[in-house]
């Protein structure tokens, strides 16, 4: 085979991997099944989401913004709430603005990281 032959073949076997990703089977991906913000005193919201309980957790971490787009930690969440049925989590965190975004980023037991939509509240 031509040295031509072989950079063409290669080419197009490239450019059909990148075309057609593999679609890998995802185990790592969580689904948030329920994600809800409600005041419940001045200033204090409460936090609370559940998940499909098919893949395991090593943690949350409930994320608050003040623009929609720097995120910090505010809260980290180890497990489900014992009292609860289900996998359900639950957090407070206090806001001193007028509105405030939240966002949870799942970590996985393997380290792969993902976040939630993001959703924002008003006082």
């Amino acid at each position: 085979m031509k040295k031509n032959s072989i950079i063409q073949w290669v080419v197009i076997v490239l450019f059909a991997l990148a075309a057609f990703p593999a679609q890998a089977q995802d185990n790592t991906n969580i689904q948030i099944t329920r994600f809800e913000l409600k005041m419940e005193k001045a200033h204090k919201v409460n936090i609370n989401w559940a998940t499909d309980d098919k893949v395991e957790t090593n943690y949350f971490e409930v994320e608050r913004s003040t623009d929609g787009e720097v995120f910090k930690t505010v809260a980290l969440v180890f497990g489900p709430d014992p009292v609860k049925e289900g996998d359900q989590y639950e957090a407070f965190d206090k806001i001193s603005g007028r509105k405030a975004y939240y966002r949870l980023k799942h970590v996985s037991l393997d380290g792969t990281l993902q976040y939630s939509s993001v959703k924002m509240i008003k006082l």
